[in-house]
């Protein structure tokens, strides 16, 4: 237990990060949302103990979801602790170590599930999820090693699983003003043509800036997301810094050089707003709602919600030569519900779930707020955002299937707990950050470093779990059959 304390504390300190915006899609419902079964009810008062973290659209969705399930059974009190995002990852700590887990808690930090499972910590949830139920979600959804284990499942999503749509906002008067259509937005912009558009818009509106973005540092989490889709378009075959051809990083290609130092051009050339790399996600999204100084702005697919259809449309991000693009899709989900294994009320807990899931999967998607990890319903639940209708099948393009060895051979979980816990002191975000500051006037030097230094590391954790749990081989995060821009059929 003390071993899996202190290599949890590196997974959760790397993903405590503060983000104060929802980071993904959806939520909604359908008849594969409907319970299986349905529990029957307590006789006398049950209160069911949670641990949340979120806020914005979730905490919304999710207050108004318990609001109307303890209206439908007024024996049931669900009580919500709602931990800050700086101190949920040693709150979970504290509680795995003290046995003191809550009833069920939103899992999104990564906690490994084998080593969740292996402490005895997780109630499985087959009974709420038989296979042909499964099959109506997402591909992604439920994932061996991050969701599944073994043939159970032990993880309910809140969403759907395809969080990270890396986009252009951009304001249609003042783009109009410049001149510019919905045909020319429609298109595939090179970075070229992405900064000559910014600057002729704030020439057109005698704007001061151009671009409102957050450049925060412990935001690694957002930008990461634009680096890596924009170095697809020049390096399709590494995907989030991984080529699955070599089974190794390549953080040092020339793809994620030419988005880093596009970064650096719009600040050279002051086209974000001033102070963007101290500024949250937050505190970006009135200057450009203002419609005056920021005619663009770099959100994720989430912040669809805080901006109207009536005056704010949605662009795909440009591209070093305006080829195309994708976000890789390993098939992992981030955000879901667990049930502890000790709660003294199973049957309670799962009548929330079926209920949140019947519930919060509809919702989302009437109220054009969250899309939903069912399939169908994605397709068949309307609204009345345009933006929002928009971006569901701009999402199908985007978001590509890539390889996940750990579904082929669940062994090599134990490779990636090992590199992440032992990952060099200096990574890929360190030097965007340095870099963006002016600290680090080698950037093609200072990426060579990181690759190198991830390598040895991700050499070296392949040979440690092979000693302790062979076979596990560089062999098997090969996959040469994988073409980039197809998704890939993980078995």
């Amino acid at each position: 237990m003390i071993v899996f304390i202190l290599v949890l504390g590196t997974f959760l300190a790397a993903c405590s990060s503060s983000k104060d915006e929802p980071q993904a899609s959806s939520p909604a419902s359908s008849e594969s949302a409907k319970p299986t079964a349905t529990p029957s009810g307590p006789k006398e008062p049950v209160t069911l103990k949670v641990w949340y973290r979120l806020g914005g659209i979730y905490k919304e969705m999710l207050t108004s979801t318990i609001a109307d399930f303890q209206k439908a059974n007024p024996l049931i009190t669900i009580e919500v602790n709602d931990i800050p995002a700086a101190q949920y990852a040693a709150s979970m700590q504290a509680a795995i170590a003290g046995n003191s887990l809550p009833d069920f808690f939103l899992n999104e930090i990564n906690i490994p599930l084998q080593k969740m499972v292996e402490l005895d910590l997780l109630k499985d949830l087959n009974e709420i999820f038989p296979p042909k139920r499964m099959a109506e979600f997402i591909p992604g959804t439920f994932t061996e090693g991050v969701t599944t284990l073994k043939g159970k499942v032990y993880s309910v999503p809140t969403r759907d699983p395809r969080p990270a749509v890396p986009l252009v906002f951009y304001n249609k008067a003042m783009l109009a003003k410049a001149g510019y259509t919905e045909a020319d937005l429609n298109k595939q912009l090179s970075y070229d043509q992405f900064i000559e558009m910014v600057k002729k818009t704030k020439e057109a509106n005698n704007s001061k800036y151009g671009i409102a973005v957050s450049g925060r540092s412990d935001y690694w989490w957002f930008h990461l997301v634009y680096l890596n889709a924009m170095s697809s378009a020049v390096d399709p075959d590494i995907a989030d810094g991984f080529n699955y051809k070599t089974g190794q990083y390549v953080y040092n290609n020339p793809g994620l050089v030419d988005a880093m130092k596009f970064f650096k051009k719009l600040d050279d050339e002051k086209l974000f707003l001033p102070n963007w790399l101290t500024m949250s996600n937050g505190e970006t999204t009135q200057p450009f709602l203002d419609g005056k100084d920021a005619a663009f702005a770099f959100r994720h697919i989430e912040s669809t919600s805080l901006y109207p259809s009536d005056t704010i449309g949605v662009m795909n991000i440009p591209t070093k030569d305006g080829k195309p693009f994708y976000v890789a899709f390993n098939e992992t989900s981030d955000h879901f519900w667990q049930v502890n294994k000790k709660t003294k009320h199973p049957e309670e807990v799962t009548k929330f779930l079926e209920f949140f899931m019947a519930d919060t999967y509809k919702k989302g998607l009437e109220s054009a707020k969250l899309r939903s990890p069912v399939t169908a319903l994605n397709a068949t639940v309307k609204n009345e955002s345009p933006m929002f209708n928009k971006l569901t099948p701009m999402i199908d393009k985007i978001y590509k299937i890539v390889p996940n060895p750990r579904i082929a051979n669940d062994k090599l979980i134990d490779v990636y707990t090992e590199s992440t816990a032992k990952k060099p002191s200096v990574t890929v975000e360190n030097v965007f950050y340095g870099y963006l500051a002016g600290q680090i006037p080698d950037l093609q030097a200072a990426l060579d470093k990181v690759n190198a230094e991830t390598n040895k590391v991700w050499d070296a954790a392949i040979e440690t779990v092979n000693k302790k749990n062979p076979p596990v081989a560089k062999k098997d995060f090969i996959f040469q059959s994988w073409k980039p821009f197809e998704d890939y059929k993980n078995k």
